[in-house]
């Protein structure tokens, strides 16, 4: 019986938590930037600020590379 189950370590299962984790968090992060590059749009002065383009911004954050598309 015990052939059949495999053991894994505590480092391993800290490991495989906190890269599940890191994807979760870059996921809420993206989702929240593009949450408030929508409110910002939608609440600028449209006479002051026009939108002249949206373009890819990536950076590297503690959780990992995080792709966000920007107006400007």
């Amino acid at each position: 019986m015990k052939d059949i189950i495999s053991t894994i370590t505590m480092k391993e299962l800290e490991q495989i938590t906190y890269r599940a984790l890191q994807e979760s968090f870059s996921q809420v992060m993206s989702q929240t930037l593009q949450e408030l590059e929508e409110t910002i749009a939608t609440t600028r002065d449209k006479k002051r600020f026009y939108l002249k383009d949206k373009r890819t911004l990536k950076f590297e954050s503690v959780f990992r590379l995080v792709e966000q598309w920007k107006s400007f």
